[in-house]
């Protein structure tokens, strides 16, 4: 599907709250998403696999990738999964470098293959890093002026910075060439759904800071 970023600057953040009512189909999309579990427990189906999510993962997929999300079997449809999304095309890191780092940038969605580790767990500390970074770029979004947009490049940057050092050993296909190992279990799909949704506004409308979802995180 088509994402409506600002048509000069194409990055933005959704704050979401997930819940087991109906379905949220496999989608992929030409922008590149970085997703963050702010609480709750979930499944991540991306391709012919699916992970367990819980609160304070990271979920990093690329534009070629299938994906959805969806509850466990056995949880209450009434229970809900609150998350961040941060949302952007490549080509806002490309035109910035001239120089050909923006290869290095964007690495980790680069070589998302079959056996591409999708998941960075709370436990290594990065997602809580990440989910701050995409706090402050929400709060200079919509960009107003130049220090704004320089500030959420520079934002975006830190961020690509924590993945591309956490993926840094990572061969394809599943190997690291350190102790770093890529998800193993795997789980067979619910037939329950779920569901999603997302406060919307009108371009005459301020931007919120942040949702309910996460305006209790510091």
């Amino acid at each position: 599907h088509v994402w409506p970023f600002d048509s000069s600057f194409a990055v933005d953040v959704r704050f979401f709250i997930f819940d087991k009512r109906h379905n949220i189909r496999m989608n992929r999309h030409d922008y590149f998403e970085i997703f963050y579990v702010h609480s709750g427990e979930t499944i991540c189906r991306i391709q012919n696999r699916s992970f367990p999510i819980s609160a304070g993962d990271l979920v990093v997929i690329s534009s070629t990738q299938y994906h959805t999300m969806y509850p466990p079997i056995e949880r209450d449809a009434r229970t809900t999964v609150k998350a961040a999304a941060l949302y952007f095309l490549p080509e806002l890191i490309r035109a910035a470098e001239t120089n050909g780092d923006d290869a290095e940038y964007l690495m980790p969605f680069l070589v998302q293959d079959a056996g591409f580790s999708h998941i960075i767990k709370a436990e290594t500390g990065i997602p809580n890093q990440v989910f701050d970074l995409i706090k402050r770029i929400n709060t200079e979004l919509p960009t107003a002026s130049t220090r704004a947009r320089l500030a959420v490049k520079t934002y975006l940057k830190m961020v690509l910075i924590l993945l591309v050092n956490h993926y840094a050993e990572y061969q394809g296909t599943g190997r690291y060439s350190t102790a770093n190992s890529a998800p193993s279990n795997t789980f067979a799909r619910s037939s329950n759904s779920s569901k999603i949704t997302t406060a919307k506004r009108s371009p005459s409308e301020p931007r919120p800071r942040l949702s309910a979802a996460a305006s209790r995180i510091s």
